[in-house]
């Protein structure tokens, strides 16, 4: 039985499987293969050996961290090491400030009672300061202080009294006057907001209208019962 080429299907002497021609031609394409492979090889070995190793856990960075710590645009340190440090420090936060609840939950089971004032965060008025009012209505005494955005202060004040809060942002008019009762024991959450007029024309049709721009409300309230706190939450 005649032999053929597996390529062209040529007549070949017996014990071959390609001819002389395709032979070749296969030899060069694995050629080609192999000095690509080496090509491609010989530069991971060049990037490889310009990697800066971490600083902290010694491992090679990435090409990219590499190259921008060498820039001075970062810190020799690599982006597993990085982000262990970010989620030891939320971890770290986390705890700061469960502590601080367990700590003002004893407080309240022995009588103390607080506000909690929070200015939420929003990207209405984000760079503006809110100036906050706060009021003892028995005493007509009060105290000023400033949030910027997304920040919380917690006030120990006496229980079975009347307090308000004002807040104001420059340019706007107070808010309304939020009234408070709060009982011995209890902690009274406020949130306080506020919207923007979006473009100039917007904001002047606000002040010629007196629209409320700055708003204080009640969202949660903590009091004890039978020993354990309980929570109140507005709907």
């Amino acid at each position: 039985m005649a032999n053929y080429c597996k390529k062209c299907l040529r007549k070949i002497p017996d014990g071959h499987e390609l001819c002389f021609e395709c032979n070749d031609k296969a030899k060069k394409k694995q050629e080609s293969y192999d000095n690509m492979v080496n090509s491609v090889s010989s530069k991971i070995e060049n990037i490889q050996e310009k990697r800066k190793l971490c600083t902290r856990c010694g491992q090679p960075m990435s090409v990219v961290h590499s190259a921008l710590v060498k820039a001075k645009a970062a810190k020799g340190v690599c982006f597993k090491c990085i982000q262990k440090e970010v989620e030891e420090k939320e971890r770290i936060e986390k705890e700061r400030k469960q502590s601080l609840v367990n700590e003002r939950i004893e407080k309240m089971k022995s009588g103390m009672s607080f506000l909690h004032i929070t200015r939420v965060g929003q990207l209405a008025n984000a760079v503006s300061k809110m100036k906050v009012r706060f009021f003892d209505v028995q005493s007509n005494e009060y105290v000023d202080v400033v949030l910027i955005s997304g920040e919380s202060i917690e006030v120990d004040v006496e229980g079975d009294r009347l307090y308000s809060i004002m807040a104001k942002i420059t340019g706007w008019k107070e808010s309304k006057q939020l009234t408070i009762d709060i009982a011995k024991g209890e902690t009274v959450h406020i949130e306080i907001t506020s919207k923007s007029a979006h473009s100039a024309l917007g904001g002047v049709i606000c002040k010629l209208s007196g629209a409320e721009m700055v708003f204080c409300k009640i969202v949660k309230r903590e009091f004890i019962e039978n020993g354990k706190v309980r929570t109140v939450q507005a709907s």
